[in-house]
């Protein structure tokens, strides 16, 4: 239950950035990334999520971001 929990969480926090991305807005996709970066690194140390779809999603979730920014 509690993986489904935090798999879930790690969800709503990407589609939320990625609409903040898509609405231009870099302070929301930045606040977000940082929360997503965090809960993704809780859920690996956990054993929710393997390290390697961590290090992708972080990767993903800074070259999305980047667009933002730019």
């Amino acid at each position: 239950l509690r993986n489904r929990m935090r798999t879930s969480e790690l969800k709503t926090i990407e589609k939320k950035l990625r609409a903040a991305v898509a609405e231009g807005n870099a302070a929301a996709a930045a606040e977000l990334g940082k929360t997503f970066a965090s809960r993704l690194d809780k859920a690996a140390k956990v054993g929710t999520i393997h390290a390697n779809r961590v290090a992708n999603k972080r990767s993903e979730e800074r070259r999305v971001g980047k667009e933002c920014r730019s």
